[in-house]
């Protein structure tokens, strides 16, 4: 069949293949024009990045975010492409060295956010990275995690209020920040963020009993945020401002008690996008508790007694055999940071319900050999010095 057929042409002493004939008539005609990303006024950054990457690599990899959500389409399933149209807002270009290692591939380059572009990362750009301690609390059946890093948590909320006007999105957002505060009967901004230190990550534990079923098993959602230790009584206080309305007289925020562990009520469950972005868009938690210095919301009574049990247990993903091997070829800060256990997303099922259908059912078909692979990781930090954000996975 036509499908079958792989077509490839030399033009000017470069080698242009695809299965697609047209897009073959496609490079050719555009080297011929003189076309080039390194004039690309649409979606610049490609010439920054790529004058950063090493001849020496096993392979030079680049990223466009304009057109990678479209990629990523084809392989996602329909419930998945929305989420992923949104990293056409992360940045324009990352340029990625790729090593091979005995047990072990690194990608280590740069991802560019345009200066007059409204990119996401550009909210990085005035932030140093932090370290990630925060796995001193999370349980080691997490299968993802998605960090934070933030120095100057002011200093981001504005920048991130900016972001959202220029994309035209702010009236909405204070909107929802006067419902937030209303409901409170507190200012947040003034009252509640600064209790925050400026580590805040999403993760997402699994149930292992789905196997190689495409159904997923049950997986629990906590937002993980640590406490200003320079402030006292800090749980007291998360706990009033969380889960009381000052407007209403004698309202406990108080739950119950699991452990030696207070777990309150919090009456804004779904605030986390509104001040931190899209990445929280489905974290819903109504409960949480503090776990050495660590505020800790989650979505159910048993979520929250599972992950204080887990704590108490020394079943964190610090002392995780497989996370610590793996964390010695990342670093130890960072503003973003996306990790992936790859067998527990295989074994709870999530990878495969990502996925479109047919691909979906071949990997579920395949997941003993699968399973060898340990996991993935993306890190973006700002480099030392510089407004530059260095990419490492």
């Amino acid at each position: 069949s036509n499908e079958s057929v792989f077509s490839y042409a030399f033009c000017k002493g470069v080698f242009m293949g695809s299965f697609s004939p047209g897009l073959v008539e496609d490079a050719i005609r555009q080297l011929e024009s003189g076309a080039s990303l390194f004039k690309n006024t649409i979606n610049p950054g490609f010439e920054i990045v790529h004058f950063t990457t090493d001849n020496s690599a096993a392979a030079n990899i680049y990223i466009s975010y304009q057109f990678f959500p479209k990629l990523m389409g084809h392989i996602l399933g329909k419930d998945r492409r929305t989420l992923i149209n949104n990293l056409s807002g992360f940045a324009n270009w990352t340029a990625l060295d790729l090593m091979i290692r005995p047990n072990a591939v690194l990608l280590n380059g740069l991802t560019h956010p345009n200066d007059s572009s409204n990119k996401y990362l550009n909210l990085f750009l005035s932030q140093n990275p932090i370290g990630i301690e925060a796995i001193k609390v999370i349980p080691d059946n997490t299968l993802a995690l998605y960090f934070l890093g933030i120095k100057d948590f002011n200093q981001f909320y504005s920048d991130y209020k900016g972001y959202l006007d220029n994309g035209n999105n702010l009236f909405d957002h204070n909107k929802d920040i006067t419902a937030i505060n209303n409901k409170l009967g507190i200012d947040v901004e003034k009252e509640l963020l600064p209790l925050f230190t400026g580590e805040i990550a999403l993760i997402t534990t699994g149930d292992l009993s789905a196997g190689k079923n495409i159904g997923l098993g049950k997986m629990e959602d906590f937002v993980i945020a640590g406490v200003n230790a320079k402030e006292e009584n800090n749980e007291t206080n998360l706990a009033m401002l969380f889960g009381h309305n000052w407007k209403i007289k004698n309202q406990t925020p108080y739950y119950e008690e699991y452990r030696g562990y207070k777990i309150y009520s919090v009456s804004t469950p779904g605030m986390w996008e509104s001040y931190l972005g899209g990445v929280f868009k489905d974290s819903k938690t109504p409960f949480f508790t503090v776990i050495d210095k660590y505020a800790v919301f989650g979505e159910s009574l048993r979520s929250m007694r599972n992950i204080i049990g887990a704590f108490i247990a020394g079943r964190t993903l610090k002392k995780e055999i497989n996370y610590t091997v793996f964390s010695d070829n990342i670093s130890s800060t960072a503003n973003f940071f996306a990790y992936y256990n790859l067998p527990l997303c295989l074994k709870s099922g999530i990878l495969q319900s990502s996925l479109e259908n047919s691909l979906g059912r071949s990997i579920a078909a395949n997941l003993d050999t699968l399973e060898g692979f340990e996991s993935l990781a993306i890190q973006v930090s700002k480099s030392a010095g510089s407004k530059r954000l260095m990419q490492k996975g």
